[in-house]
């Protein structure tokens, strides 16, 4: 009744005057999605019953109704024209997210567009395997999912054993060259199959040489632990000829299980040693002796720690290093920049500048043996360090003696007397740095009790590190490298968490210093100590030195000076006489199975010195060309690019594959690229024929890398033109391998 009424007031005012507007579901649906049109056979009660007017949704200006359906309930991949190839498992990976397709088919609406569109499809798909999988897509994606899963484990393996997991769709999948790098393998759903490549591995493979292994390592999926262990077990086989390019490749193929054999992946960092270290220069300035300490002598003695290994010289270069530390502690105490107690000292400018907060931590028993985790560890919160410093520990190097120098920033452990770790931070430093408000926390758990900013300045005492190296790893379970790994991954965490709570990450430096490093003695180094004689003459014995009184340090036998370092307490500037053992003597027994410090080795006495600082910005777009875009089907060609980094900072881990279900390529791995640095690329591709327009005219590229600790990806579509073999005399071996 009120429409008839407004309908004749129209005819009686005009048009001009009255108008009139029917608002239907169709109208309000075209209004809200923008639309230009929507097919005429959608009803207004299909709107309503698909709920589709209360959809919080902002369609892309010019979208067809079929296709925001489509990415709304089911996947961005269905709104391709044809079955998306280069992007299957991310289609597949979609519809089985939640069981897309079962719970929508109540909603007709909704299901009859994805019916269309998979009947569009499979009208344009010309070959019957093509068809056949986009009705088995349609039907259950679920088991296309497994069998994809199947493929992604057999695909390289030799062509009976594909075949016989997959049967003919073996043969459909190897033609469409998918990329499987986002298709993750549930163990449970193709539990046959990986008994059946077990089963191979066992009975089939014939592994005699290098070359025989390298290969096996090309064929395998990289997914499964029973590839992994066969590898690594044969790997030692050829342990005198392996090569990193090798080890880097078989850590590069198991990426995907790398959390599962983290501990063997890191022994394969073992099997080839460091280039041995130059034998050292008794004449050497300080500066010198880091250097060559660092760089060369301390990667090969962490090696020869971690394989158990004796090795005489080295030894003997430790205990030439020793000698000349000891001869010139008194001098280099007083002149050398870097000596332990000048490290707080140093960055005191700092510190008075910095309208930020600073946390240093001391992290006893700490040596660059595992600065490396501690510097990967931070970058993946974005935190960055330029390179660590080393400085020279104090004598002997045990924490009484080196952490109170440290924290105090005396020379001298004499003139620090009694006093606590808290009392010398908050009291003298607070006095030196007046206008800052220093914290002395005792451990992890008082750094966590913080909830708010109340002072510039903390000192953390961090001691877990130390307690794990003095224990043995058969009390431990494991070794220690892999206790230390995850100590110090909670370390990093709580620190971050820290800076977060308090919301000063982006004004937050992370000072990080120990007091001492510590050694592992082999079994078979001789120890000219004689225990017995010291027993009887030391009631306070450590390892690596053993204290004496003022009458014994005066009384010494000649035969003590040539097995040790002779230390009087007023020339050292230290409460107590103490006797250090030459090279890697000691006063007390060790085994291999743990930690000791105490001594002069250059692994007990120079430590790191690191900063870390947030690094919030974002990569700068990476520079990506295509040097030459004519190519043609059929032959061999390599597919040219350059790439540069035009960041501040490197990128690692780089990534590139070709997206094109046309292309048959192998995708491009590399470690790094560094900053400012421009690199060629050339990855091998044959093109073949396609039905896709989108893929004959575009070469469709993924690149993925690291910055800063975060993952980043992006797809480029580069113009291309593509040409026909018959345009030139091919050579035969463009087209036959």
């Amino acid at each position: 009744a009120c429409f008839t009424w407004l309908s004749r007031l129209k005819e009686q005012y005009g048009s001009e005057y009255v108008k009139i507007y029917i608002n239907t579901p169709r109208n309000i649906l075209k209004q809200k999605w923008n639309l230009h049109t929507l097919p005429d056979d959608i009803t207004d009660r299909q709107i309503l019953d698909a709920n589709l007017l209360k959809l919080e949704i902002s369609p892309k200006r010019g979208e067809n109704f079929q296709n925001i359906i489509l990415e709304k309930f089911y996947s961005s991949f269905l709104t391709y024209l044809e079955l998306p190839i280069s992007r299957l498992t991310d289609l597949i990976n979609d519809l089985v997210k939640d069981n897309k397709l079962q719970n929508n088919r109540e909603t007709f609406l909704v299901c009859q567009q994805c019916e269309k569109r998979f009947d569009e499809w499979a009208e344009k798909a010309k070959d019957d395997d093509i068809k056949d999988l986009i009705e088995n897509i349609k039907s259950s994606p679920e088991n296309i999912q497994i069998e994809l899963m199947k493929y992604k484990l057999v695909k390289n393996y030799p062509r009976e054993i594909s075949e016989h997991v997959l049967g003919e769709r073996y043969n459909t999948f190897q033609k469409l060259n998918l990329d499987l790098k986002n298709l993750s393998i549930e163990e449970v759903k193709v539990e046959r199959t990986i008994n059946e490549i077990e089963i191979f591995i066992l009975n089939e493979l014939k592994i005699k040489t290098l070359a025989d292994l390298e290969m096996f390592i090309t064929i395998v999926s990289g997914e499964l632990i029973v590839e992994f262990n066969t590898i690594n077990k044969l790997i030692y086989n050829f342990k005198d000829i392996v090569t990193k390019e090798l080890i880097d490749n078989i850590k590069d193929k198991f990426t995907p299980i790398s959390d599962q054999i983290s501990t063997e992946l890191r022994k394969l960092d073992f099997i080839i040693p460091p280039e041995k270290p130059i034998t050292p220069n008794i004449t050497w300035e300080a500066d010198q002796w880091l250097e060559w300490a660092i760089n060369s002598y301390l990667p090969y003695q962490f090696w020869l720690e971690e394989q158990n290994l004796y090795d005489k010289e080295i030894v003997i270069f430790s205990e030439t290093f020793a000698n000349w530390f000891y001869k010139n502690f008194i001098e280099l105490k007083s002149s050398f920049p870097k000596m332990l107690y000048k490290a707080v000292p140093n960055i005191c400018h700092e510190i008075r500048d910095s309208k930020g907060v600073g946390l240093f931590i001391v992290i006893d028993n700490f040596n660059f043996k595992y600065i490396n985790i501690l510097r990967s560890l931070f970058k993946q919160r974005q935190f960055i360090c330029e390179e660590p410093q080393g400085y020279f520990s104090m004598i002997p190097t045990e924490t009484d003696v080196c952490k109170k120098c440290l924290f105090s920033g005396e020379s001298e452990r004499v003139s620090i007397k009694n006093r606590a770790y808290k009392q010398i931070i908050e009291e003298d430093w607070s006095i030196f740095l007046s206008d800052k408000k220093i914290k002395y926390l005792s451990n992890l758990g008082a750094l966590k009790e913080k909830r708010e900013k109340e002072y510039d300045m903390y000192f953390l005492n961090y001691c877990n590190i130390d307690e794990l190296l003095h224990k043995d790893e058969d009390e431990l379970g494991v070794n220690h490298w892999e206790k230390i790994y995850d100590e110090l991954a909670s370390l990093v965490y709580l620190v971050i968490n820290f800076s977060k709570r308090l919301k000063i990450e982006d004004k937050f430096s992370i000072y990080i210093c120990s007091d001492h490093g510590s050694t592992k003695i082999q079994e078979e180094i001789p120890n000219y100590i004689d225990r017995k004689y010291y027993n009887s003459k030391s009631e306070d014995k450590h390892h690596r030195f053993v204290t004496v009184s003022d009458s014994q340090i005066e009384n010494l036998p000649s035969h003590v000076e040539s097995n040790c370092y002779v230390i009087k307490k007023d020339e050292f500037g230290l409460t107590e006489n103490i006797l250090i053992a030459k090279g890697y003597g000691r006063f007390v027994r060790t085994t291999t199975k743990y930690y000791v410090h105490g001594g002069l080795s250059p692994e007990e006495v120079i430590v790191p010195f690191v900063v870390f600082r947030k690094i919030a910005e974002e990569p700068k777009e990476i520079l990506f060309y295509l040097e030459q875009n004519i190519f043609r089907y059929s032959v061999k060609s390599s597919i040219l690019f350059d790439l540069g980094n035009i960041n501040e900072y490197e990128i690692n881990n780089v990534e590139i594959s070709i997206r094109n279900s046309n292309i048959e390529s192998e995708y491009v791995k590399f470690k790094r690229i560094k900053a400012k640095e421009k690199i060629n690329i050339e990855i091998p591709a044959r093109f073949k024929k396609t039905i896709s327009k989108k893929e004959s005219e575009f070469l469709m590229v993924r690149i993925s890398y690291q910055f800063l600790g975060k993952t980043y990806m992006h797809d480029k579509e580069f113009p291309i033109t593509m040409k026909s073999i018959i345009q030139r005399k091919a050579d035969l071996d463009d087209i036959f391998d």
